[in-house]
């Protein structure tokens, strides 16, 4: 796969580079590493029935296979949820993260657009505890969103979200990274795909 822009919240891509360079580097090969893993999905959509796509879980395979080997590890941290003024808690709860080392926490998020916002929650959750330095936030491009299936959100709608909110939310270093499949292979919008890596050169 390809990164095709990524986007340094509160310092996220900088941190990155100067204390965790070796990790930065293990993320960024992994990506280069994931070959098109081909259309595994038929949709079922009236608006695209039939049609081949890209699945997420597939996407989501093909991250563990490259990063667990490295010791990147997938993390669930259990807690009890208690509200002020409420008799009641509720014990068991849990936030689960796709891959950790270090103070490092990854969420690889192919899902729908509110899992994009709370994973950035969850961020904030970990860094008001001291337990994180960065988050990296790993979603499809919307090149790549347009060859998904209608329940996946896109990285652009994020970062442009995340310029209006203007730093408010979250108030932790992040790094988004959007991805497409590489050119050779694949022919959708193949014009816009090419504009966006000749600009980004």
């Amino acid at each position: 796969m390809e990164i095709v822009y990524t986007y340094s919240h509160f310092g996220g891509s900088e941190i990155l580079e100067l204390r965790y360079p070796e990790l930065n580097e293990e993320i960024n090969e992994a990506i280069e590493a994931i070959e098109n893993p081909g259309r595994g999905k038929i949709s079922e959509e009236a608006t695209n029935k039939g049609e081949e796509l890209f699945s997420p879980k597939d996407l989501n395979e093909a991250f563990e296979n490259q990063l667990e080997p490295l010791g990147w590890e997938n993390e669930r941290k259990y807690y009890t949820t208690s509200i002020p003024d409420y008799e009641h808690e509720v014990t068991g709860s849990y936030n689960e993260y796709d891959f950790k080392k270090e103070e490092i926490f990854v969420e690889v998020q192919m899902g729908k657009y509110f899992a994009m916002f709370y994973d950035l929650a969850k961020f904030q959750n970990l860094f008001n505890k001291g337990e994180l330095e960065v988050g990296i936030e790993i979603v499809p491009s919307h090149f790549l969103y347009r060859q998904m299936s209608s329940g996946v959100s896109y990285g652009e709608k994020l970062v442009y979200d995340l310029e209006r909110i203007g730093g408010n939310f979250p108030q932790v270093p992040v790094k988004v990274i959007l991805l497409d499949m590489p050119l050779d292979g694949t022919d959708y919008m193949l014009d816009e795909r090419e504009k966006v890596r000749e600009s980004d050169s």
